[in-house]
């Protein structure tokens, strides 16, 4: 994945190691840019705001996952980048799949400025419904938004032993992993495995990613989807090197000018580990009908898992700063050295522009994509 400054007019990703670089890239406009320059706040308003405070960042799911980590890493260039130079402490809130913190900043956190969310926003989980789910995506106020290639991980017992991907089809049934309902990860991996005829057994009960890479390792399930963040903290090294789980496929944003998905770099997973849409064409399975469009509504809108948001409602001046030092981080090479190192990465950022049109357009759903969702 590689950086995405404001002085630039696209998203391009690259995820590699330091002997490899291969890139896949969409343009999202020029207008975008505009529109960010002439947003661009004042530098010694932001320092009046925000100096001496400390913020809270919330994330939806529990301390050492992928989001928490990421967060992590990204807070310490906000405080560099921010005027005034507030402090950014990390407070994990699991609980309801991420719904709790969701709801949290909807109804409790005060719009001040001191309390954020960094993490998914749970489109799909919105527009499908539920108990317990009160919170709206597309009232957050945007800072910026982050995307990722997710993972459908197998434990390599499957099937009488998984030698490569293509074994996968021979399974007949698997016990399938999950955070919960609504949950853009679970809805990889369930729509995924309903294009290419798997069975499944859906198990939910897991609190985050660092629970479910122990229960696939463990063989307690057969099948989970991770993001690529979660992918090399806690599977590369742990359990894909070791040949305990493998990655099936990945998948990845959609193009919104072609329709075509993103590539992975040659060296992000195993040589033999393809795009979803590859491999369900060459297993001969035929993409198409109201369970494919919600999959391509799940690649456009919920490959987006790293959202920095404040309660609707939050002060201007708080917005401004915030966001003119979003841009100043996701420009700094050094941030981009530490994510590369932590992640073995790229960052890929988008600043709340870009953001505030996901917000806008994800409502775009055909009631017959929608009620498969709903049914999963």
């Amino acid at each position: 994945m590689a950086v995405e400054s404001p002085e630039q007019q696209g998203i391009h990703m690259r995820l590699r190691n330091p002997e490899h670089q291969t890139r896949a890239s969409f343009s999202i406009g020029a207008f975008l840019l505009a529109l960010f320059v002439a947003s661009a706040p004042c530098y010694a308003q932001g320092k009046a705001f925000y100096s001496g405070k400390t913020v809270d960042i919330v994330i939806p799911g529990p301390a050492g996952g992928g989001p928490d980590q990421a967060a992590r890493t990204f807070a310490d260039f906000m405080t560099r980048h921010t005027a005034g130079n507030p402090i950014f402490v990390i407070k994990a809130m699991p609980g309801g799949g991420g719904v709790r913190a969701l709801n949290f900043l909807s109804e409790i956190a005060k719009p001040d400025g001191l309390t954020l969310l960094w993490g998914p926003i749970q489109f799909s989980g919105y527009l499908t419904g539920g108990p317990g789910k009160r919170y709206d995506p597309g009232a957050y106020e945007p800072i910026g938004t982050g995307y990722l290639f997710y993972a459908v991980m197998a434990n390599t017992r499957l099937a009488g032993g998984l030698k490569t991907p293509a074994d996968f089809m021979k399974a007949q049934h698997v016990n399938l992993g999950g955070l919960g309902q609504g949950r853009a990860i679970d809805f990889f991996s369930r729509v995924s495995l309903d294009l290419i005829g798997i069975r499944y057994k859906y198990v939910l009960g897991y609190q985050g990613q660092p629970q479910i890479a122990l229960a696939l390792q463990n063989g307690e399930i057969d099948v989970s989807t991770t993001g690529y963040t979660g992918y090399t903290t806690l599977y590369k090294r742990q359990t894909v090197d070791t040949g305990v789980v493998v990655p099936m496929f990945y998948h990845s944003p959609i193009d919104p000018m072609t329709g075509e998905p993103m590539r992975a770099a040659a060296d992000a997973f195993p040589p033999q580990t393809k795009h979803f849409i590859d491999f369900a064409r060459e297993s001969g399975r035929e993409l198409s009908g109201p369970l494919w469009e919600a999959y391509k509504w799940i690649a456009t809108y919920e490959t987006w898992p790293s959202w920095f948001v404040a309660p609707r409602g939050t002060a201007p001046e708080a917005l401004s700063a915030l966001r003119e030092a979003y841009g100043r981080v996701i420009a700094d090479p050094d941030m981009a050295q530490a994510w590369r190192t932590r992640f073995n990465e790229e960052p890929a950022f988008v600043t709340h522009v870009k953001a505030s049109e996901l917000q806008k357009n994800f409502r775009t759903l055909s009631p017959a994509a929608l009620e498969i969702l709903r049914g999963l």
